[in-house]
């Protein structure tokens, strides 16, 4: 098993949405190559999707857009 680092892009890793923040520039994340990766354009795209497919974890991970 290999292990990944990503510092950049707009992707969903697992069921974890992932986007670069300017207010830590320098974080990463790190992954075996087995985890399902899909990669987007714009973090609106990203948002959508990961929204759509994953419902629980959004809400859970984004509860600002929810207004629990």
């Amino acid at each position: 098993m290999t292990m990944i680092t990503r510092t950049s892009g707009f992707g969903i890793i697992g069921t974890r949405a992932y986007f670069p923040d300017p207010a830590y520039p320098t974080l990463s994340v790190s992954y075996s190559n087995t985890t399902p990766v899909q990669e987007f354009a714009t973090k609106e795209l990203l948002s959508a999707a990961h929204k759509e497919q994953f419902p629980d974890q959004h809400r859970e991970q984004f509860p600002e857009e929810y207004g629990d």
